[in-house]
């Protein structure tokens, strides 16, 4: 008996799940969306919506790349960048966070729509009378915006001399405060250098060469080496210390971005969008 209960129990939730989120409607620029197959669902207290539907109403056009299984949503300004399974997703090569993962549902991709929107200068706003969320464009952005609801912010963005780099999801630069982290493999692949994994009497250290210059990181120690021509070892390198640990993230080793960029002689700045770091090389 109580199985029973509790498996009606739960087949309510759903049902009563699905019903708020069939009730939901979604209006772009006083249009309303039709969705003539996979409706918005609610996962992890998030509705999900048809990228499609929506993108298409506001003039994208939305492809499909199977080998990645990302959506590609351009217009003449933008391009939108969402993989299945990721909760991060790129604009015009800037990486933004989802609320939850972008999902593949009824061969369909399902987003929550804010931040994607609000990245390409759309605003949402939810009409909590009629269920309804409205969208517009931001013409006077800051107005248009709901109220009580986080902005679409970059994750901290790197690129080389003003080009964007398709980071490894998972693996992109991110903000500890006070410090910017960049991931070490990937960065010295995208400006032309090697990295290498080297089995020490103390343990693994992580190598990389750019530019006749080398690092050597311990992910267990806040010391790390460079030294300004090629050597044999870590222990011919100069010892400094790293402003925090080094970590590990989807493959890749992270250190502060001052200290990566001290270590091999890097300019950097600002870039014009005031939300990315460019590293200037030439």
């Amino acid at each position: 008996m109580k199985k029973f209960i509790l498996a009606f129990a739960a087949a309510m939730f759903l049902f009563s799940a699905a019903v708020y989120a069939d009730d939901i409607k979604i209006v772009a620029d006083g249009r309303p969306v039709v969705f003539p197959d996979q409706q918005p669902e609610i996962v992890e207290d998030r509705t999900l919506v048809p990228v499609r539907g929506v993108f298409e109403m506001l003039g994208f056009d939305v492809g499909w790349e199977q080998e990645t299984s990302t959506a590609v949503l351009t217009n003449n300004e933008y391009e939108v960048r969402i993989t299945i399974g990721q909760a991060v997703f790129y604009t015009n090569g800037i990486a933004y966070e989802l609320d939850v993962p972008a999902q593949l549902i009824n061969d369909r991709t399902m987003v929550p729509l804010r931040f994607p929107l609000e990245s390409v200068h759309f605003s949402l706003q939810w009409d909590n009378d009629t269920r309804t969320i409205m969208i517009s464009d931001c013409d006077d952005h800051d107005h248009h915006r709901g109220h009580g609801h986080a902005e679409a912010k970059p994750i901290a963005n790197v690129s080389i001399n003003g080009r964007a780099i398709n980071w490894v999801s998972g693996a992109e630069p991110f903000r500890q405060e006070p410090n910017i982290m960049v991931p070490l493999a990937k960065t010295i692949e995208e400006l032309g250098g090697t990295s290498r994994e080297d089995e020490t009497p103390t343990g693994k250290v992580f190598v990389y060469q750019y530019n006749n210059r080398m690092l050597f990181v311990k992910l267990d120690s806040m010391t790390y080496a460079f030294i300004d021509e090629i050597v044999d070892s870590y222990e011919d390198a100069w010892p400094n210390n790293l402003e925090e640990l080094p970590l590990q993230r989807n493959g890749d080793v992270f250190i502060p971005l001052a200290d990566f960029v001290m270590a091999f002689d890097i300019e950097y700045g600002p870039a014009r969008d005031g939300t990315s770091i460019v590293l200037i090389t030439s």
